[in-house]
Parts: structure tokens; sequence; C-alpha cells
């Protein structure tokens, strides 16, 4: 094993002089001693101390290191062998030598690198680990070198389908990308992983060329862009962040960075320094940090101070670059402020006031930007970057809500006659206008620049989203819809296009109400952008409107699913916006209880949210949704218990007219015809009242909203079933549009006309209007049965008995129930009658008496059918039918008068003659 001795030797001879003296022996385990194991930015640090003087060797060979070391303590060697990281995978410990620890550590691979070196009072030993960034290139060669022969071993193996799947999938950071960040976490903003399509529980994707295919935008009267803003305004729609322009002047500053040197001399002081800036330009910058806290507890006040806090600043911020920790900036920020504080003259104070503003801005510090940066302007007026500076201070202002003086900054810049700078203030001077919610001219001011500078414009990607999302704000949809399209063309793998792709779903979902294409969109901005804020929007979206296909468990995880991805979305009113998801999926799937309770239970926790009139709407929309499904069920009396449990509640807040007529409709259903009645009329004078008014398009908009026609048509019905026949005709006749009606509401209107018609004995204009009746478009299968039989007596009436018989004869077979099937016999019976059917006039008689005789008064049936089986010369039968009409009535007297009468003894005499015996 390969013993690295020079390297510790050179770190002795700078930091312990002392320390080539003879060493102490080792003596047992001091109780003092310990070690620290810990993460420092893209650098693991081991840290051993509590020893006066550390003897060590250390080694490595491969991607293995040795150490041995004075004997350690059990619980060290416990912490040790517990420990397991990014960069040392496995530590194993060997305290078999005497008074020795033989420490093994096995690296990720043979491209992590070591650093260890000795502090004098306190005596640490220190040991880092890290990739070099020639270690990072080595290793993405060998990593292209492998995948180069993979790919040419594969391409000869596989077939079309196994390549088909391979292209499918996105490509992976490479493996080495986890040293990039602290803890193995990716940067906030870093690329999101590709997913495979089988990754993806979505329908297939658009092909890009086809996404964009809107075709024209057309409305009808019923239909008109002014319904479809209205129907949006109740919608929940995230408010995304304003896209803010990349700030690409700290890159420009970055040229400008001081190079920092010190010269040499024999003095500690002077050595331990140089070998701190040689740790920072070998990007040392864990062993130079911790380097540098042991170098100021030696030299408190070194005349080094500035170089190296200079340099320690640099550090951190080159370490929030990599991972974005708020508290390596807030260190950087700290040091740079003190430098600037104390040596106010110095050449680095101009860079530095500058580069902190730039900081400050790019790290949202809006305060602390415009302090450095009004500082800056003041002391260095002739500076090439004040331009710069007023953009960036300008950008400052209008996060701290100071849009007067944004905007003159930034018509600072735009007159200074500097044409890049006057260019970039031109456009983001419309964000001044989006922040401050003056939208249009917001519009106006990114469309000005955009066409004073068309060829750059591609540029400023602020310009096209932010002007989007203010056309979106003024409801502009079209308009707002096309700049989105706009800003993806232009920028389709840009964060924001999440955004776009998102609100352009959103967008066709209002003005098409094309689910199906929304669809498209929002999976596309989920597979494209899965792990941004866009991405995940459009994923609850899409889940929410795919309810109504799901079973009982893809309903439970979709819900599981669009809760744990709204805690993901750092925006506000995000919760009431994953409430709306949810209500929404359950009342598209008709669980309108179930979408009810969804924001009943949000407000309950939070009673005053920003949408409390849209949770108001959207809760009593639920109910009503559910008072109408269960009156078309038939189940009126739940219906009105709805009605009842919510009056005080969520229907008092928005006195919805929907339910108001479906409790007359519930009312009619139970046959309380004077209560149905009263409720029509207070109903329709209500309506009268809102006739063209704003509330009455908003009503028709977002309830079940009836139409004039409808209320009388109920009316008149209610009317007529009370029976105030007078009533009900003068209705009737009110109804002006019965082509519009709907299907059933229709059929009930020809219905009631026919049965007006029938009262007034009117019969072939009863049958002309009964036949338009479509017996399919009556959805209540007893309304239907009772047609039926109506409609067999408008045949009946109108002497066409074959098709009464037909309808009746049907009728009889599919109803089973006692009191119809006795009615049905009955007119069964007097038709056969009527017609000339005796023999089955007969055999229909015989079986109505045999089944329901006793039961039911059916004495007229018993005298007809006694005068049949007398016609027919069956007298006996006669006889006995007319003797059983036991009740004194008028068919008991017509049937005494004619077994009395002269025509009964000449036929019985007529009959006796034909009999011999009985002439003997």
């Amino acid at each position: 094993m390969k013993v690295l001795k020079l390297q510790s030797l050179l770190i002795l001879l700078i930091f312990s002089p002392l320390s080539l003296m003879a060493s102490i022996p080792n003596g047992p385990v001091d109780k003092d001693v310990h070690i620290g194991i810990e993460r420092v930015g893209d650098m693991t640090h081991f840290e051993f101390r509590g020893r006066k003087n550390w003897e060590y060797t250390l080694g490595k060979e491969g991607d293995v290191v040795e150490l041995i070391v004075p004997r350690l303590g059990s619980k060290d060697i416990e912490s040790l062998q517990s420990y397991s990281g990014l960069l040392v995978k496995k530590i194993t410990v060997d305290d078999s030598v005497e008074n020795k620890t033989k420490i093994k550590m096995e690296l990720a691979d043979e491209f992590v690198e070591n650093f260890d070196y000795l502090t004098q009072e306190p005596s640490h030993l220190v040991i880092d680990f890290f990739v070099s960034e020639e270690g990072l290139r080595k290793r993405l060669q060998q990593q292209r070198v492998a995948a180069a022969k993979k790919k040419k071993v594969q391409k000869q193996k596989k077939n079309d389908s196994e390549i088909f799947a391979d292209l499918s999938k996105s490509k992976r950071n490479p493996a080495f990308a986890e040293f990039l960040f602290a803890n193995g976490e990716p940067a906030p903003n870093g690329k999101a992983p590709g997913a495979t399509h089988q990754e993806l529980p979505l329908s297939p994707l658009a092909p890009v060329e086809e996404l964009f295919d809107f075709g024209a935008l057309t409305s009808s009267a019923e239909d008109s862009l002014e319904a479809k803003v209205i129907e949006a305004q109740g919608n929940i729609y995230l408010r995304f962040p304003p896209l803010k322009l990349e700030n690409r002047h700290l890159t420009e500053l970055e040229r400008f960075k001081p190079e920092y040197e010190i010269t040499p001399s024999f003095s500690d002081e002077n050595k331990q320094a140089r070998f701190l800036l040689a740790l920072y330009e070998q990007r040392s910058y864990a062993s130079f940090i911790k380097a540098k806290q042991l170098f100021k507890k030696t030299f408190p006040e070194s005349k080094y101070d500035e170089i190296l806090n200079y340099a320690e600043a640099d550090i951190w911020v080159e370490l929030w670059k990599k991972n974005k920790a708020k508290q390596y900036i807030t260190k950087a920020m700290t040091i740079y402020r003190m430098m600037v504080e104390r040596h106010p003259n110095s050449k680095l104070t101009e860079r530095t006031l500058i580069y902190m503003g730039l900081l400050a801005n790019e790290t949202e510090q809006y305060f602390l930007a415009t302090k450095m940066l009004q500082r800056y302007l003041k002391k260095y007026p002739n500076s090439p970057f004040v331009n710069y500076a007023k953009i960036y201070m300008a950008d400052s202002l209008i996060h701290l809500n100071n849009y007067e003086g944004a905007r003159q900054y930034f018509d600072e810049a735009i007159a200074s006659g500097d044409e890049g700078s006057a260019m970039e203030a031109e456009f983001r001077r419309g964000d001044v206008y989006y922040h401050s919610q003056t939208y249009r001219r917001a519009e106006r001011s990114y469309k000005e620049a955009i066409d004073k500078y068309p060829l750059y414009a591609h540029n400023y990607p602020n310009a096209y989203f932010n002007m989007a999302a203010a056309q979106f704000n003024l409801a502009e949809y079209p308009e707002s819809l096309e700049t989105f399209k706009k800003f993806f063309d232009t920028y389709p793998t840009h964060e924001y296009s999440a955004y776009a792709l998102t609100r352009i779903g959103e967008i066709i979902d209002i003005l098409l109400k094309d689910r199906r294409r929304a669809q498209g969109f929002y999976n596309e901005a989920y597979y494209r952008f899965r792990n941004s804020t866009g991405g995940v929007i459009a994923r609850v979206r899409s889940l929410s409107q795919r309810f109504a296909d799901m079973k009982p468990k893809e309903l439970k995880t979709a819900i599981q699913e669009i809760q744990e991805k709204g805690r993901k979305i750092d925006l506000s009113q995000v919760d009431e916006f994953v409430a709306f998801m949810i209500s929404d999926g359950y009342y598209s799937r008709g669980d309108y209880l179930k979408a009810a309770e969804a924001l009943i239970k949000y407000f309950q926790v939070n009673p005053k949210p920003v949408n409390i009139q849209k949770f108001e709407k959207r809760i009593s929309r639920a109910i009503a949704g559910e008072i109408k499904q269960l009156i078309s069920q038939g189940k009126v009396v739940d219906a009105i218990s709805i009605i009842e449990s919510h009056q005080k509640s969520w229907l008092s807040k928005s006195r919805r007219v929907d339910v108001q007529m479906f409790r007359a409709i519930a009312y009619e259903k139970m046959g309380l015809f004077d209560q149905a009645f009263d409720s029509y009329d207070r109903l329709y004078k209500r309506m009268t009242l809102l006739k063209g008014s704003k509330e009455e398009k908003e009503r028709k908009i977002f309830e079940y909203y009836p139409s004039f026609d409808k209320v009388r048509l109920r009316q008149a019905v209610s009317a007529y079933g009370k029976g105030d026949i007078k009533l009900a005709h003068s209705l009737i006749k009110e109804v002006k549009n019965v082509d519009k009606l709907q299907p059933d509401m229709k059929a009930d209107y020809f219905w009631t006309v026919a049965k007006l018609s029938y009262d007034a004995k009117v019969y072939d204009k009863a049958l002309e209007v009964g036949l338009k009746v479509d017996e399919s478009q009556i959805s209540d299968p007893q309304d239907k049965e009772k047609f039926n039989i109506f409609l067999s007596q408008l045949y009946e009436k109108n002497k066409m008995f074959d098709k009464a018989i037909s309808i009746l004869e049907d009728y009889y077979k599919k109803n089973k129930k006692e009191r119809e099937q006795v009615y049905v016999l009955s007119r069964l019976f007097h038709l056969y009658k009527d017609k000339g059917m005796p023999k089955k006039a007969i055999e229909t008689g015989q079986l109505l008496l045999n089944e329901y005789d006793g039961k039911y008064d059916l004495d007229r049936e018993r005298y007809y059918l006694g005068d049949l089986q007398y016609q027919s010369n069956d007298l006996k039968a006669a006889a006995k039918t007319w003797k059983d009409i036991t009740k004194k009535t008028m068919w008991s007297d017509l049937a005494k008068n004619r077994v009395g009468s002269d025509e009964w003894r000449e036929k019985t005499k007529e009959s006796m003659k034909r009999i011999p015996a009985m002439a003997r």
C-alpha cells in the first residue's frame, strides 16, 4: 500500500512545527477522544480530536483508504462502523494491534479523493473526502465509454420493440450528479427525472405538432364568450408566480472576480494564510473553512483578514450555487457586508456593493438589495454598471410594492441612451404593472416592448408569459391562449412551460368545454415537467377530471395523490384549490353529497376562505344536484328532506331558483297539487323580476335554471291535478316554445293538452295530440303506464277498438298488480263486447268475476256478462250470473226485470222445445 507521507509532512511543517519532535508514547484511551463526521458542501469531513498529539499513518489503494491511529474507545469504533455515506460507503475497524486502531474505509469509487492534515492547539486530525472536477470529468468519460460499449452490444441484440421501449425513456442525470448537491438532493430548480409512458397512468401523449390545432373558437348565442367568462369566474384558478427574468448580470460580474494573492514571507502567519489560499484555489472549500477557523484562533487580528474573508465569502457563494441552501448565502452576505464596512475605500468595495445587490435580488432579499444598490449608485455614479444597477434596483422595488419608484428607475435606464440596458428596461417595465395588478397596462407595456425590439424579444420570456397571464386575469381567454402558445413555442423547455401547458388546458376547458383535449395538455405538462409546480397542478386537474371513470379503489388512491401533491404546491390558495378539485371530481361522477361534503369539511376547518362565495355556490350546487337526482329517481320524500335540512344553511345563502323549482316538482309528484301550484306561482313571479338582469345570467350558468315555459307547464299540470280545468287550459296556452322544452317536459305538454281535449269531449283532437307524446320520453315507469291506459281510452273513444285492446292486453301481461288487473280486465271485457267479440268478452268477464268478485264492485260487469250469455242462448249461465247480483242496485233491478220479462219466457219455451224429454 502506498503511504501518502509527503502531503502529510507538508501540512505538519506549516501548521505544527513542533510536531516533528519525538512523540509521546501512547497510553490508555483518553476519555476526551472524540470523532466528528459531517457533510460540508460536497465534502465528507472526518475530525479526530481529544489528544495532545495525533500520530497516524494514512494510505490509499484504489477505492480503499487505510488509516492507523492511536487506540480508540469502543464508542468511537461503534460510531465509525455504523457510518455510511455517499463518498464513504463502509468502514471496518480492527483494534487487535497493540495500542493502535486500524480503520479501513471503502470509498464510493476510485474517483473519490482524500485530503488530510493536522492542526495545533488543539491538535486535530482532519481528513476530507471529495470528488474534484478532474475526478468528475474522468468518471463521466468512463461512463460514456461504458455506455457506448453497452449500446453497441445491445444494438446487435435488440429487436424493434425493445429499441422503441428504450427510446421512450427520458434521459436520466449522470450517476455522479449526486455529488453536486448537498445531502444527495438535487437543486430545487434542477431538471426533473424522466418518466416512461408505462410509469404515467394517463392517456397517450399528443404529438407536439398537434398540440395547438385548436380550430375555430366559435360561440353560439346560448354559449357566448360572456357566459364562459361568468362560468370561469365561479372556478378557482391558481395565480401562477410571474416570470422573473434570469439575473444574467451576475455571470457578467463573475468575469471581474478578484484574484487573491499573498506575497510570500517566512512567518507562520504568512505560511498559513498562503496555505488557505491554496485550499481556496484547489476548491477544497470544506478544508478551507475548517482551517480558517483555526487560523482565526491563532491570529485573531491578521493582516490577511480582508483577503481571507473575501475568499471565504466567495466560497459560501459557490456552495450556495450548488444547492441553494439559504444559510450559505446568508453567511456570504454577512461577510461581504462586514468587509464593505471595514474597508470602504478598498478596490474590492465597488464590485462587492453591486455584487451584493445582485445577489440579494437573486435570493429575494429585496430590502437588502435596494440598500446595497442605492449605496453603489451614490458612490459610483460613473460606473459602467450604473444602468444595470438601476434595473435591479427597480426590480427589487417592485417586490417591495414601491411601483412608482421602480418605474422611475426603469425610465432612467431607458433614457440613458445605452441600447442594451434600455432594451432590458423596456421589457421589464411591464413587470411593474403586472405586480401592481394593473393588467391592462401590463399587457400594453409588454406588447410595446415586443413591437419595438422584435428581433430580441425571444431573450425576454417574461414579456410573453406575464402578458399571457395578464390577459388571463383580464378574462381575455382567446388572446391569452394565443400568447401562452407563443411562449411555449419559443421556450418549450423553460421551467414555466409547465405553467403554460397547464393554463392552456384550463383555457381549452373554458372556451371549448372539451375536457378530452384539456386532458391532453394536463398530461403533457405532467409528463414533461412532473417535478415542477406547474406539472403538479396539471396532475391534480387531470386526476379530478378522471373521477367519473374510476372504480372505488382507484378513486381512493387518486384522492390521496391529489392531497399529497397539493402539499407540494407552494402557491397561495392551494388548499382551496385542492378542495375544489376533489369536490368537482365527485360532482362529475354524480356523488353530489360527497362533493358538498368535501367543501363543507374544508369550510369547517377554514371558516373564512379567500373564495368564500365560490365555496357557498359550489356547496349549494352540489346539494341541488343531489335533489335533482333524487327527484329523477322518484325519491321525492328524500328530496324534500334534503331541501329542509339545508334550507337554513347553505341553501339560504344562495336562494337557488332551481331548488325552488325542485320543491314544487316534489309536491306535484306527491300529489300535493295545491302546494305545488302555489310554489310554481311564486317561482314564476321571482323569475319575472330577475328577467334581463345580470343575476339572471349568472344563475342560468350556475344553476339548473328553468325556462318560463317549463314553469307554466308544470303549473298547468298542477292546476289540472287539483281539478281546476279552466285554469289549466289557460296556463297551458302560455307555453310558447314547445320544441325547446326538454323531452320529458314535451311529453307532459302534449299529454296535458290531450287530457284537456278529452275532458272537453273533443276526442279526435285528444287522440291527435296524444299521439305526439313520445312514450320513451316519459322517465317515470308509473307515468308511462298511466299514459298507455289514457291512450287506450283515446282509441276507444275514437272507435279504434283494436288498438285500444292491443294496449290493454300488453299492459295486462306486464302488470301483475291486483287493482290494475281488475281495471284492465274490466276495460277489455267492455271493449270485446262493444267490438262484437262475445266469446272473448264472456271469457274475460268470467275470468274477472272468478278472480276478483267479492273484493270489488263488479255488478255492472256481471249484468253485461249475463246479457252476453243470454244473447248466446246460454240461459242457465245467464240466470246464474244475474242471480248472483246480491246488492239492491240498478243492475239487480235490470237483471230481475230481464228474467221476469215476456222475452225471457218465450226464449225459455223455445229452449225447452229443443229438448225432447222436457217437451214430453
